[in-house]
Parts: structure tokens; sequence; C-alpha cells
């Protein structure tokens, strides 16, 4: 009983939502290397918020320390013609979303860009915070930059004010790995500032102090063109522990231009240290040179070192292709982030499909870069996955084709974010609803099943039951059918692989059970997942020494 004990003792947090990391001042970061055996599963596609009148935009998620997640969309017209933005958070990994955060601005009609993180080490300071452009001319996106702090338990507002005039934003931290001289970790805002006609600049401020106060202001570059799309992300590694930030933005020659430029550019050698000379990536690969736009960036952020004793960075961008008119996903990696300008360029998994909007995201507890795009030939979101090593940078592995179950696609948008809980990606975008307006979307590779909305087991969830759990050896699952009918039940890892088929047989109408033999098995976390017909039913089962 005693080993039983202590594993639970290991286990219970990840299982609740005040879990883990709750006194930590950073997170176990191990750096875990990739398993080219795990193969992720995605659900159903989730409807954040089923509104059918209202056009949902600029959708996108993240995750707090203990697995609550938040969403975000902005609405064009949420009060009498007025743009507004709801939060929504979900405590079940993203099945089930309630409202927290409903505001609006009176300030302009169409909020352009928004942008989203959660931070905090415990329940009790936990924030949100938000970033957006509020715009009075949809066409160009040039507007007005503003900033929320909001309390993420409760979602008071807790601070808010205007930033500067300008065309996008992005928001980072490093709650996960604060940066030295951070106290108790770091906020960072990355903007394109409009100065006049012809004066555009990229500006970063930082907070120091948790984002009580964004004392540090940087202006990395200036330029006669039109300065639009920015992207900001953290990075750190064990031989650089000072912790950086690292940001990319496109330049244009005007607002209307097709493509343009893709800019880098990191602090040296803290968080709030000035910018080193942007890089003007592009130049480096006469394919990509003015041929690039909307640009996303990620760093490793984790206590290891990649193969070059550094850290690493990418920076993804549509690439246009002349010859075809068409786009692809295109990029530039740098092993040595913090000490060399050596960017080494790639193609995402090439093929003839167009691709556009990728996001990406860094997953610190498997080093690898996560990323999600639109493929408008296909109508899908794939979703890839790459070893922060690079070692085949052109090819990424492929974890679903597609992992959106309708093409109803028009904007998407789609984004990739960490779940922190499940040590796994998850993503939003926007999909097309009634008369052109946008529906908020989730899915995830964690699996996201449910029987909601069209199932008529609508409450299976609640029937399916796993005793005893924790169990040493053998459990036994009891679920309840409405209807006779073939059912098939698997166990699947903490890695999404398939352990065992538990059942694969008709079933009666009623409770049925089947027993579930655990003793071959390692101690962990297991899905118990049902299927029979289009229903799928998720349930966790501990395995215990």
């Amino acid at each position: 009983m005693k080993k039983i004990y202590t594993f639970l003792l290991i286990v219970i947090p990840f299982l609740t939502f005040n879990g883990v990391f709750a006194q930590s001042g950073s997170f176990p970061l191990s750096g875990m290397p990739l398993n080219p055996k795990s193969s992720p599963l995605f659900g159903k596609d989730i409807i954040i918020n089923d509104q059918p009148s209202q056009n949902q935009q600029n959708v996108c998620v993240c995750s707090a320390f203990n697995g609550w997640l938040y969403a975000l969309y902005t609405n064009p017209n949420a009060v009498q013609g007025h743009p507004g933005y709801k939060i929504f958070k979900s405590i079940d990994n993203g099945i089930t979303w309630l409202l927290l955060i409903d505001k609006y601005s009176s300030i302009a009609p169409f909020i352009t860009s928004s942008d989203m993180i959660v931070t905090g080490n415990a329940v009790s300071n936990l924030k949100i915070f938000l970033v957006y452009v509020v715009s009075g001319n949809e066409s160009t996106g040039l507007g007005d930059i503003y900033y929320m702090r909001f309390n993420a338990e409760t979602g008071d507002t807790e601070d808010g004010a205007y930033i500067e005039g300008g065309f996008d934003v992005s928001v980072s931290s490093d709650f996960m790995q604060p940066a030295i001289n951070s106290n108790p970790y770091s906020v960072g805002i990355l903007y394109s500032k409009y100065y006049s006609l012809n004066r555009d600049s990229i500006i970063f401020k930082s907070s120091s102090n948790g984002g009580i106060n964004f004392e540090n202001r940087k202006a990395l570059a200036g330029t006669t063109n039109k300065f639009l799309k920015v992207s900001l992300a953290y990075g750190r590694s064990l031989s650089q522990p000072n912790g950086r930030y690292y940001a990319a933005w496109e330049e244009k020659a005007d607002y209307t231009s097709n493509a343009g430029h893709i800019y880098t550019a990191h602090t040296e050698p803290y968080f709030y240290s000035p910018f080193t000379t942007p890089v003007m990536i592009d130049n480096l690969d006469p394919s990509t040179y003015n041929n690039v736009k909307n640009p996303a960036i990620a760093c490793q952020y984790s206590n290891i070192d990649n193969d070059s004793s550094n850290l690493t960075e990418v920076v993804l961008f549509d690439k246009f292709i002349p010859t075809t008119s068409k786009y692809e996903i295109g990029g530039f990696y740098n092993m040595k982030s913090t000490s060399t300008n050596n960017f080494t360029p790639f193609v995402l998994n090439s093929s003839t499909d167009s691709k556009q909007h990728a996001s990406i995201s860094f997953n610190p507890f498997d080093s690898t870069f996560m990323v999600t795009c639109y493929d408008s030939t296909t109508g899908k979101l794939p979703f890839f996955t790459q070893n922060f090593n690079m070692i085949n940078p052109d090819t990424w592995q492929v974890v679903h084709a597609g992992y959106n179950d309708n093409s109803n696609l028009a904007a998407p948008y789609p984004k990739v974010s960490l779940n922190i809980s499940e040590r796994k990606g998850m993503n939003v975008w926007s999909a097309e609803g009634t008369g052109g307006n946008g529906i908020a979307m989730f899915d995830a590779p964690y699996s996201t099943y449910t029987s909601i909305p069209d199932s008529k087991l609508a409450n299976d969830v609640a029937r399916i039951s796993i005793y005893p759990n924790p169990c040493s050896a053998n459990a036994t699952l009891s679920f309840m059918l409405d209807n006779p009918g073939h059912a098939t039940i698997i166990l699947v890892n903490p890695m999404g692989e398939q352990m065992a088929t538990i059942a694969d047989r008709v079933f009666p109408a009623g409770r049925s059970r089947a027993a579930i033999d655990m003793s071959g098995f390692a101690p962990g976390i297991y899905q118990v997942v049902l299927t029979t017909g289009n229903r799928r039913v998720v349930g966790k089962v501990v395995k215990v020494e």
C-alpha cells in the first residue's frame, strides 16, 4: 500500500485543477525527445459558443498551468455596431466552454487584431493578458492598440490602457521559465506602430514584474514603407538561461501588397535589453525575397540545449510561388539564435496544395515545434511537428492531414497552442457559418471526443465508469447503451498509442461491463476509448504499482 500511496501523491495533481505547478517558480520542462511511435488522436470539432448570429473572428486559445483553457474571439457587431470580444474558460480540456468575459468597445467599429496569454503558477495569481487593435478601417486594419489584464479565475478587470496607434500586436511571457531579473516573471508586447504617412516603427514593451507595470520600451526598427503583421516569442535553454524575447515582423510597400519582407531580431543579452540588428531573412534565399507575408515565430524554451549547445528559433511565413500563383509555408531556422545570424531556409512539407496562415508553438515537454495552417486546396487544417534539432527541416511529422471535420472554411486563420497539463498542442479556428459568419471551433491532438451535441447519448460521460480507479492490475469498465449494437473498446497510453483492444463485439441495450487487464503496463494515466456507431466516449484509468 505504501507504493500505491506514493504514486498517487505524484499522479493525482495531474488529475486536479490546482495541480502540480501551484507552488513552483518554474515548470519542470524536461525536454523529452520526440517519440516517433506517438500517434495522437483528434476528436470531434467543438463549437466554443454556438451563436450563429455572431461573426466570430480572431480566434485564439491558451492554457493555464493547471489545465484550465481560455479561448478568445472578437465580434464586429457586438453591441449596436460596436465590436466586442468574448473570453471563455474550459476546465475539461475543451469539451465544454463557459463565458468568463464579455466586453465591447465604443472607440471604432472593428477589432482587426488580437492576442492573449494566461500567466501564473497558482490559481491565486492567474492573469489573462489581452491585446487588441480597434480600427475604423477593416481593409487596412490601422487603428488603436489596447491591452487588458484580467483575473483568470473570476474574469474581473484588473488593468487596462491605450498603448499607441498601430496595425498589429502580439503578446508573450516567460512565466513557465522566468528570465533572469524578472520577478515573478516578465511579459512582453510587440506591435507595429503608425507614426505618419511615411514612417512606421516596430515597438517592444516589457514588464519585469508580472505585468503590473510595462516600464521598458524599445524601438526595434523604422521604415518609410508599412510595418504590418508581428509575432513575438520567448526563448531560453540550459546554456542560455538569461531568457530573451524574439520578434518577427513583415514590411510591405503598402497595405494592399500581396507580399513583402520578413525581419527578425531578439533582445540581447537579457529580456529587457536592446534588440539585435534586424535581419531581413527573406533576403537570404532568392526564392523568398520580397515574396513572403504573415510571419509566425516560436523559440525553444526549456532546461536543455539543442545539438548546437544553444536554443532554436523558427520563423514561418506564407511564401508566394509566382509560377503557380499559390502559397506554401516556408521558413528559416537558427540553432544558434542567441549568438549568430545563421538562418537556414526550409519549406514545410512541400506539395502542390496552396497553404497559408501558419501558426507555430513550441512544446517544451517533448522538445518539438507544433504547426498548423490552412490548406485551401483541400479545405483542411493539417497538424505537423518537428524535433527542435531540425534534422530533416523540409519533412515534418504529419500528426493529422486535416483535423477539422468539416471543410466549411473561408478564412479560418487556425492557431496552435500548448495545453500545459496535457503536454500536447491544441487548436482553434474560425469555420464558415450562416451568412458568412465565423464560428469559433476547438480541437486537440490529445483528443476531445464527446457525444455533444448530436448524440442520443448526451450523458455518456456520466454513464461510463471504471472501478477500482486507480488500479494495480485489473479494473472493470461499466457503460450504458440505449440500443444494442457493436462497440469497440481500446486502451490508449499517455503518448496516444493503442495498447490493447478490451472488447470488439455486439453489446445489448442497457448496462454492460468489460474487464480491463492492466497487469502488463507501466504505471501512468491511460485512456479507455469506447466507440459505438459514430459516437466515442473517453474515460481515464490510473495504473499504479
